[in-house]
């Protein structure tokens, strides 16, 4: 893949253990170097503790381990994801051609040190700016605002400063240090929060006198990081009496019921209730065959398909080498079948497991998911209710949804623009448990008067 995807780059020497390694850096005098986590006899941490010093330009490759990934991030030094992306490797490799610089003392200081006391604070975090990498005490910083490539850190002192890291990158280097991401652009440090304003997502007044914008899908992380006493009770009653967990999941019910015309609704319904189910992949690719047809026909076509793999669920890598011809005649149309192995091969390419899916926000399920032809926010939304299982999703261009409530709240929908504000405005009220207000919407819609 590197001769390949990059010719540029000489390779030299591959080595399958740190010893060949330590060999081969001081033989060829190298300029880069990808130095593989996990190694026979010494992983690539304690490799580089053989090290005197570190002249050449460092790109760590690893599968996901928390303590591992998190202090490759926390000192600044690159890294990638196993399985190697192509895209990814090229920017990693451009990067370094551009880097003049290579890792300072400081940066592997702070890596080892991270690994050697993972659970212990560590007061620093290096972070790449334009002119060259700052080592930035972590309590000093206020926010960190997001702007195409960069982000913005704004510090006690009334000093700011640009970096030329992602705010994801910075979320996950921090998110055990009481910073929270309370919007798509905007991390902040917990500490320095003095109000919170109630809206449609609300704001809050940092320690600063600045004001943060919170989205409506993070507005319940932000409460139980606020307010955690009021959650206590229901998580040790889950964990103690695991017989209460469709009772406490009930509780939408009082909150939803403070809207009056919902109320009538919710009290004439059986209550709703939200499952996780596994191989999002494969359900993502449900969704795609049963849009626009009836749930009868959409039944039929995935029996088909999982006949196909001898009636079990098949995975990604089985789904990409299901031949197009083969797709097609279970029923699917032509853009339907290569929806499904669209969404095959962004699966494989992306990593994409349940695991991962179920730690990102809402919001960024969206962004992700939907950078894949064939699947739309509202295919999206439904994955985030029915598959995920959470709990505060308003599918607002479902058309069920919209006429269930022009009729409920007498709207007028002349104006496009008008009556989804309104549409919003009503939701709004309902958060954290949007998603079951939709149930019930659905549910009366589809009621026989």
């Amino acid at each position: 893949m590197l001769q390949e995807d990059c010719p540029q780059v000489h390779v030299v020497a591959t080595c399958s253990n740190g010893e060949q390694g330590l060999t081969a850096i001081q033989k060829y005098s190298a300029e880069l170097v990808f130095l593989d986590v996990e190694m026979p006899k010494m992983n690539g941490f304690e490799m580089l503790e053989q090290l005197s010093t570190v002249n050449f330009h460092l790109i760590f490759t690893t599968s996901y381990d928390q303590y591992a990934l998190r202090a490759i991030r926390f000192s600044a030094i690159d890294y990638l994801l196993k399985p190697i992306d192509r895209v990814e490797l090229k920017k990693a490799v451009q990067k370094a051609e551009q880097r003049v610089q290579v890792p300072i003392p400081q940066q592997l200081e702070i890596l080892l040190q991270k690994l050697r006391q993972p659970s212990e604070s560590i007061n620093k975090i290096a972070l790449p700016t334009v002119d060259g990498l700052q080592m930035i005490a972590i309590n000093t910083i206020i926010t960190c605002e997001f702007d195409d490539n960069y982000s913005t850190l704004y510090f006690k002192n009334g000093k700011k400063l640009l970096v030329t890291r992602s705010l994801k990158d910075i979320e996950e280097a921090l998110e055990q240090y009481s910073f929270l991401r309370v919007h798509r652009s905007y991390l902040v440090n917990l500490n320095e929060i003095e109000k919170y304003i109630r809206g449609e997502g609300g704001y809050l007044i940092m320690s600063d006198g600045s004001t943060v914008d919170v989205s409506r899908s993070r507005k319940e992380l932000l409460m139980q990081k606020l307010q955690p006493s009021k959650f206590y009770l229901v998580i040790a009653a889950l964990l103690t009496f695991p017989f209460l967990i469709r009772t406490c999941s009930m509780d939408y019910i009082s909150h939803l019921s403070t809207d009056k015309k919902l109320k009538k609704i919710i009290d004439g319904q059986q209550p709703a209730e939200l499952k996780f189910r596994k191989n999002i992949c494969l359900r993502l690719c449900a969704s795609i065959m049963s849009q626009q047809l009836s749930t009868k026909v959409a039944a039929v076509i995935y029996k088909r398909f999982l006949e196909i793999y001898g009636g079990e669920e098949p995975s990604p890598q089985q789904i990409i080498v299901t031949p197009f011809d083969r797709l097609r005649a279970i029923g699917l149309s032509n853009a339907k079948a290569q929806y499904v192995l669209n969404v095959a091969q962004f699966a494989i390419d992306h990593s994409l497991t349940d695991t991962k899916l179920k730690k990102m926000s809402n919001e960024e399920i969206i962004d992700l998911l939907t950078q894949i032809k064939g699947v739309g926010k509202w295919t999206v939304e439904m994955l985030l209710m029915f598959t995920l299982g959470r709990e505060d999703v308003f599918a607002i261009d479902d058309f069920g949804i919209q006429s269930s409530m022009k009729k409920l709240y007498k709207l007028d929908d002349s104006s496009k623009k008008i009556f989804r504000e309104k549409l919003l405005k009503i939701s709004d009220k309902w958060s954290p448990f949007r998603t079951f207000a939709c149930m019930h919407l659905w549910r009366w819609k589809d009621t026989p008067v």
